[in-house]
């Protein structure tokens, strides 16, 4: 979802389309924010920290939903390029590019990445690589296919109930 902008058509349906990042980013700002704050107080702080609920930083259309805020002391042995006890790293995640389930994967790899000192693989597999492959199996009309010899599995299981779809409400 970080480089995948969401487009909403006439007919009401949502698209995405993946933007390719090149090898040598020049220009941070089109798939990603980023901020660096000084603060001397608590209400500075409280300030910014009121300021990063605000949705305008994010554009679902041109895929800017994730921002990384680092929110630094000033004081007297301040170096703006260290880190300091009581500095803040905030990370402002829309909830379209977020869920409930990514923030255990999500705070482990930081600290493992933090504590450990290592870059993580960036090659593993995307959201976007299991889709792909789910489209796949979806269209393979062989029926000795997974997806087909699923079916077949599902039918004998569900034979004799009531399978009909329920007309439920949506969006």
């Amino acid at each position: 979802m970080v480089r995948a902008p969401v487009e909403k058509y006439s007919a009401g349906k949502l698209e995405q389309h993946v933007n390719v990042i090149p090898e040598e980013l020049i220009n941070h700002d089109e798939y990603y924010l980023f901020a660096i704050s000084y603060v001397s107080n608590k209400q500075e702080l409280d300030k910014i920290l009121q300021e990063e609920v605000n949705k305008q930083y994010f554009n679902l259309e041109s895929g800017l939903v994730v921002r990384c805020h680092v929110i630094k002391h000033e004081c007297e042995t301040f170096d703006k390029d260290i880190l300091i006890h009581g500095d803040i790293v905030l990370f402002n995640l829309h909830y379209i590019a977020f869920d409930g389930g990514s923030v255990k994967p999500f705070l482990t790899d930081l600290q493992n990445a933090y504590n450990n000192n290592i870059v993580l693989n960036t090659n593993s597999i995307q959201y976007i690589d299991y889709a792909i492959y789910e489209r796949q199996m979806l269209d393979d009309d062989s029926s000795d296919s997974d997806i087909n010899q699923a079916r077949i599995y599902w039918k004998t299981i569900l034979d004799g109930y009531n399978t009909e779809k329920h007309l439920l409400p949506y969006d």
